[in-house]
């Protein structure tokens, strides 16, 4: 298996420990550096000639160099949004794209690569012997059956094991052409159910859910009724600030913030007093994140604050602060005492 790290001249330097960490034993990590300045890019060209995997920055992939690619299979961009991508020609060609936001924290890194290392290993080894006792597959409302759609169906049939197909993107078709995925799939296999859904509005999810339930295996209790997360309530706090942070300003989101829970106690009725500092490296971005008359900061923080108290089960005084820390990226005690890994 091959991942390829696609940058441009000005990021290629940066740190990849976090990468390198994730990548399995036997797995290749390279890079392959695009610049739109050389009077060639050959040798990025033949770098990801033959990558399984594409970890993006700021590269763009169009046509020209989705065709470069002989057998890749996921496109992940990091730092960057989907518009430098051609979804359209990448969907044609069978290549899932995925995005993670800007400087993820280990375990969010630690569960994207794996998302995208299982994914590659589902549609890329269709020869492997499939072990388990069901099986979900999701494909999308197109009724021409694909060539790895094809493979993993014989996956199934040979598992012997009980199926679920699931049709996913139901909001973007209409009934007529829905109705065609449907009869093209189930002269594919005698599938257990077949359940249209739109992981977009929640449509089928219901559904989706009990069949799934009804083919779920009891299994050892890991872990106490009470302990829902092997994270320090400290740190799920502050990635919910966070993950309000990034959701507010999706259009305009500000690189390279950053958030730090720097007091938490809890009073004797049960109420939680909370400080979080929310860092960026911009004097400009700090007054995105403040917004006109602070207006941004305290939307930021009242949606905060509910998912805080909902977590918590108490009432939470929630204060947020914005500061800025040009470079704090490059700063290895600060990242680390933000709860990042290098």
């Amino acid at each position: 298996m091959k991942i390829v790290l696609a940058e441009v001249p000005y990021t290629k330097d940066r740190d990849i420990s976090v990468e390198k960490s994730c990548v399995p034993e036997g797995a290749e990590l390279t890079m392959a550096v695009f610049d739109e300045h050389a009077e060639n890019n050959d040798a990025f060209y033949a770098e990801i000639k033959d990558a399984d995997i594409i970890i993006d920055g700021y590269v763009h992939f169009g046509k020209k160099e989705i065709d470069a690619m002989d057998h890749c299979k996921v496109i992940s961009f990091q730092s960057t949004g989907y518009n430098e991508a051609d979804l359209d020609y990448a969907k044609e060609k069978g290549i899932a794209v995925c995005s993670i936001l800007d400087y993820c924290t280990q375990e969010t890194a630690e569960s994207a690569m794996a998302l995208m290392l299982n994914l590659q290993r589902g549609i890329r080894q269709p020869g492997q012997v499939l072990r388990c006792g069901a099986v979900m597959l999701v494909v999308e409302p197109i009724a021409s059956i694909g060539e790895q759609e094809h493979a993993l169906i014989e996956r199934i049939r040979t598992s012997n094991a009980p199926a679920v197909l699931v049709i996913n993107k139901i909001d973007t078709v209409e009934k007529p052409e829905l109705l065609a995925v449907i009869a093209a799939y189930s002269e594919a296999l005698p599938w257990r159910a077949i359940v249209p859904v739109s992981a977009q509005n929640g449509d089928g999810l219901e559904e989706l859910f009990g069949e799934l339930a009804q083919l779920a295996v009891p299994g050892p209790q890991l872990f106490p009724d009470d302990m829902i997360s092997d994270m320090p309530e400290k740190q799920i706090c502050a990635e919910l600030v966070r993950e309000k942070l990034l959701l507010c300003l999706d259009k305009e989101i500000p690189h390279g913030t950053a958030v730090e829970v720097t007091k938490f106690s809890e009073r004797d009725n049960g109420i939680i007093d909370m400080d979080v500092t929310i860092y960026c490296e911009k004097e400009s971005h700090k007054g995105i994140i403040i917004g006109k008359r602070g207006a941004m900061l305290k939307k930021i923080g009242e949606l905060a604050r509910q998912d805080i108290e909902r977590f918590m089960g108490t009432k939470v005084y929630l204060q947020t602060w914005v500061k800025v820390k040009e470079n704090w990226r490059d700063k290895a005690a600060l990242v680390s005492s933000m709860g990042y890994k290098n």
